[in-house]
């Protein structure tokens, strides 16, 4: 039987296809059954092919016990995410790669406490805060690292954008983090991973 999974945020689908995962474009969920038939028959537009991992080149699976997303870790610091419909359907997949990957059964848990799963919130909170106030009082020194083209354009778009626009953007920026910062606090993640490949 053909296994893929389905993630409404990005509107696609992952199929497991041997020793391969192929990410599909769909336009709905109604849709992933015919993509996924076109792909099999070679009849798919390979336009509706976003992705492709191998398994050989996945070095980590990770994910929260409280979440519904499935993280690849990949070569050079690169990942890929996937949000399943439901925790079960994570947990499948999860289950076929590390067969398939690992002949450990070795798996971690990790709880963090509300005092570490606070750090990454609070850390992008500042990170925005101080790019907010740089960009929001901008000097020529402030974007000199960035080739001729795109530093003008960035100095039109802080111009345009004014430092009320710089600071509605960093605000908004800012509260989610300190929404994430509430939502993890309140409940930190679990995080479930098995170890990096050598």
């Amino acid at each position: 039987m053909t296994k893929f999974w389905i993630d409404n945020l990005k509107m696609s689908c992952c199929l497991y296809d041997e020793n391969k995962l192929v990410y599909l474009k769909i336009k709905d969920e109604t849709e992933a059954q015919e993509i996924v038939d076109n792909y099999f028959s070679s009849s798919l537009d390979s336009s509706k092919v976003k992705k492709v991992v191998k398994f050989k080149e996945i070095k980590r699976l990770i994910y929260n016990e409280k979440k519904r997303a499935l993280t690849l870790e990949l070569p050079e610091k690169r990942s890929q995410v996937f949000t399943f419909q439901t925790k079960e359907e994570r947990d499948e997949l999860f289950q076929i790669l590390k067969n398939e990957l690992y002949e450990s059964e070795e798996v971690s848990k990790k709880q963090y406490s509300a005092f570490t799963a606070s750090f990454a919130p609070i850390g992008t909170a500042l990170f925005f805060a101080a790019m907010t106030f740089i960009f929001a009082n901008p000097a020529p020194e402030n974007v000199v690292t960035l080739k001729p083209a795109r530093s003008k354009l960035f100095k039109d778009i802080l111009e345009f954008i004014g430092p009320t626009g710089v600071y509605i953007i960093g605000g908004i920026a800012i509260s989610i983090c300190i929404t994430v910062l509430i939502g993890r606090v309140k409940n930190p993640p679990v995080m479930i991973q098995v170890p990096a490949k050598k």
